[in-house]
């Protein structure tokens, strides 16, 4: 079996959102010790408390670059680093006794590093349930790079990202799920109701394209169509939130815009995204919906990257299913026959490597094959480009370790992953 690190991302589309196992890893909280992250402290004890999960503070301490004439850095000493270790951790700890009750424990581990990274890898290692960050910064210019920086981990992180907004003294009451009743803004929608109080009125909300030239501003129609209704309707099933109130809505318009005036004019608590989705109505993507509830919406935003979504379908998998590992004298054997059983398929490429995290690379690519070169030690994975006949995508994979199969229950090839000693690469049919 993968070690947690590298497990891979399995397709979603053939497991139920409802069976897809939440994590019940710890809460990880991201601090720094200063006030802009006290929102973060608050929530994680918050939700702690609702989930019952541990919660672990873990704070990266960015190196120090020093210009030099001719080089790039200058070597800093190990004891420049001691005293800001130590001011770190106890402004942490400061910051623990200021809002929290002396009987509450939380380990605290500072990391060296770039943050985003630290917090994405440190989520990822301990296989948390939620990962926590502060919006507490007021200033234009201070609250957009807290926003980059949030992306950032979202790029990055494989687990929920929640990001606090100040203030945040109670549970989430008043909630709005972006739905594309994809099987990633489900999963989104069932990790919200993980964390909100359980007497929280929820809104799910769907942006519809707008398909003529309208004035511009909030759009809302009237009632849901009837098979939106009936989308919605599975959607609540599926998550388990019958017995909640539960409104459904249907907006015009381009979704980050839509989805900021709407929480905008709700007062909302939260706002919930996917930000991987694929919708048969329409698509959350990163780029567009998360980044523009992380930078615009006035309250706390629980985003949920998809590869969180994959891994989840990945335990249903695993636990139903079965992962083989290769021979290194058969990689070439094994490869040209998983490329026979498997042309044409679609798939995600996700690379994910111990310094920079899990990244995927491209979404919805027919696979075309791949092959062993045992002269170099490497894989070379190729994908067919849409619209260009006869072209291929391809990806090499230096280095080779290991090759395993993922298949479900039924035998069907799920994922292949590419071991290497700086991590992996993933291949998973979302088909």
């Amino acid at each position: 079996m993968p070690s947690p690190s590298t497990t891979p991302a399995t397709a979603l589309e053939d497991v139920s959102p409802q069976s897809m196992r939440l994590s019940t890893g710890p809460i990880i909280v991201a601090t720094d010790g200063m006030a802009d992250s006290d929102a973060a402290i608050t929530a994680a004890h918050l939700l702690g408390t609702r989930t019952g999960a541990p919660v672990q503070v873990v704070s990266a301490l960015e190196p120090i670059v020093i210009p030099s004439f001719g080089s790039d850095f200058a070597p800093i000493a190990a004891d420049v680093y001691a005293p800001r270790r130590a001011a770190q951790r106890e402004a942490i700890h400061e910051q623990l006794r200021r809002l929290l009750s002396p009987s509450t424990e939380c380990p605290v581990t500072l990391i060296d590093g770039d943050p985003a990274s630290v917090l994405a890898k440190a989520a990822h290692d301990r296989q948390a349930r939620l990962l926590i960050l502060g919006r507490g910064r007021h200033r234009l210019m201070d609250r957009l790079l807290l926003g980059e920086t949030v992306l950032r981990v979202l790029q990055l992180a494989d687990v929920p990202v929640l990001a606090a907004e100040p203030g945040m003294a109670a549970l989430p009451r008043r909630v709005v799920i972006a739905i594309d009743f994809s099987p990633y803004s489900v999963y989104a929608a069932r990790v919200a109701l993980s964390i909100v109080d359980p007497g929280a009125a929820l809104s799910f909300v769907h942006v519809a394209p707008r398909t003529e030239q309208l004035a511009p501003g909030l759009e809302r129609l009237a009632e849901p169509s009837e098979s939106l209704q009936t989308a919605f309707e599975r959607v609540r099933r599926e998550i388990g939130a019958e017995q909640m109130s539960v409104e459904y809505v249907t907006l015009r318009g381009t979704p980050g815009d839509a989805l900021v005036d709407f929480v905008t004019s709700r007062n909302a608590d939260l706002v919930v995204s996917g930000t991987h989705g694929y919708g048969f109505f329409n698509r959350l993507i990163l780029g567009s919906v998360a980044t523009h509830l992380v930078r615009g919406a006035p309250c706390s935003v629980l985003a949920v990257p998809g590869s969180a979504a994959a891994r989840a379908a990945t335990r249903e998998h695993v636990g139903r299913g079965r992962t083989r590992s290769a021979p290194s004298t058969q990689w070439s054997k094994t490869l040209a026959e998983f490329s026979r059983r498997n042309a044409s398929r679609q798939c995600t490429i996700e690379i994910d490597d111990t310094a920079l995290g899990a990244q995927v690379q491209g979404h919805a690519l027919p696979f075309v094959g791949g092959a062993f070169d045992h002269h170099g030690n490497e894989v070379q994975l190729m994908f067919g480009a849409s619209g260009l006949s006869g072209r291929y995508l391809s990806h090499v994979v230096p280095g080779v370790s290991g090759i395993e199969l993922l298949a479900d229950a039924d035998g069907r090839d799920r994922a292949l992953r590419v071991a290497t000693e700086s991590g992996s690469t993933l291949v998973t049919f979302t088909d």
